[in-house]
């Protein structure tokens, strides 16, 4: 349950970040050229980034956890880090090339894997806290 809020919370939060950096104010509005909306933008990288965060995030979390229940405390935080880093890079490769996206801008792709599994990371964290489970 606290997996699928996580899931649920993360794509949420993604897709608020997402939307706010990519949204263009009105008045440095090129004329005569489409932007899309806050919301609009909102709704599409919900739409794209759930599903990814439901099928991929959620499996990627319960691996993770099986791999590090045996480190201790303070190292496990590290390394979690590092995996739920790696396993947003792996995701978002497969989901780009499933999707038939150019592999060419790796520094922007490792940035944004990353940044997806980092806050799905730090929500669960969240959560388990409050939940105070795990």
């Amino acid at each position: 349950m606290i997996r699928f809020m996580t899931a649920i919370l993360s794509t949420l939060v993604f897709a608020s970040v997402f939307s706010w950096l990519n949204y263009v104010p009105v008045d440095e509005r090129v004329e005569n050229v489409y932007y899309f909306g806050f919301w609009e933008t909102f709704l599409f990288v919900v739409i794209y980034a759930g599903p990814v965060y439901l099928l991929f995030g959620i499996p990627s979390s319960v691996i993770i956890d099986q791999w590090t229940t045996n480190v201790q405390q303070k190292g496990k935080f590290f390394l979690q880090l590092v995996l739920y880093g790696l396993f947003g890079f792996i995701g978002l490769l497969i989901f780009s090339i499933a999707f038939g996206g150019e592999l060419i801008d790796y520094g922007n792709m490792i940035l944004m894997g990353v940044s997806v599994a980092w806050i799905y990371f730090f929500i669960k964290l969240l959560l388990n806290r409050y939940y105070k489970t795990d």
